[in-house]
Formats: C-alpha cells, structure tokens, sequence
C-alpha cells in the first residue's frame, strides 16, 4: 500500500477542519423555533391587551441573524420558570429588527438582543445581551417591582 505524502495528508486534515468549521456554523445558525411564550398578534394588539389584562408588555428585538437572540430562543425563553413568570405578568412580542425597521427605531434599539418592558407608554426595564434564565428571572423581578411602584426604567442589574 503506497503511503500518502506529507502534502497529501496536510490538504486532508486542512479540508476536515474546513468540514468541521462548516457543520459548527450551521448547527449554531440552525433555524429555532419561535418560543411558545411569544404572543402572536399583532404588535398594537398585543400592547392592547397587556394594558387591558394588567400586564407588562415586555417586547425582545430580534433578528434572524442573530446568534445571541437565538441561543436566549433556545435557552432562556424556553426555561419552564421563566415562561411561567411571562406568562403571569406580561404579553410578551418579539420584533423583527430586519422586517420591522421603524418599530425598532422607535423603542430605541442599537443592539441585540434587546429586551424592554413598558406599562402603557411607561419603560420600566431595558436590557441589552444575552441573559441566562437567572438573569432574565432577576430582572423580571426588578421590572414587576418597578411597574408596581411606578418608577422609571433605567438599566437593570442581574444577568
């Protein structure tokens, strides 16, 4: 049996790792569902109807393209607690940075993921970042005590 050249065998573990690279990148960029925490309706009725139940209306820019947005889908936004905790004090909407340019411009967003709470018009939370299920349940914590009281949103530890 003839032996493979150093040459050979370089351009067969180069071509591996390039593989490898290949199917990492497209496992990470996987298409995810969208949570079931997420309300469906359009963005003004869902605001709508977090004012009419009482709720906070906590609102996740997103985007496709978006690793960190993807992995909170994939973890955070589906941690039993904290969909349970959503689902008890908030209408929860995504938005689509890409497909809803204006909505994003006019909730201030400059990165992703970015996570907002309002009562009414009235923010009373903001993150920015990927947060862990600890992080977004501290913070929901923060938000519904802020909403309670009334106070104005500024950036909020935990996560």
């Amino acid at each position: 049996m003839a032996m493979l050249s150093d040459k050979w065998l370089n351009r067969i573990v180069v071509a591996c790792l390039l593989l490898g690279g290949v199917a990492v990148l497209a496992y990470v960029n996987r298409p995810v569902a969208t949570p079931e925490v997420f309300d469906t309706r359009p963005f003004a009725q869902s605001a709508a109807a977090a004012e009419a139940e009482g709720k906070v209306l906590v609102i996740k820019a997103t985007a496709g393209w978006c690793g960190p947005c993807k992995m909170m889908d994939r973890t955070t936004l589906a941690d039993e607690r904290v969909v349970t905790r959503l689902r008890a004090m908030a209408v929860t909407v995504a938005v689509d940075v890409d497909a809803q340019q204006q909505r994003a411009s006019e909730l201030g967003v400059t990165a992703l993921p970015t996570v907002i709470a309002k009562v009414g018009e009235r923010e009373v939370g903001r993150f920015v970042g990927y947060r862990d299920a600890e992080g977004m349940l501290a913070w929901l914590d923060e938000v519904a005590a802020r909403a309670a009281g009334g106070s104005e949103r500024g950036e909020v530890s935990g996560g």
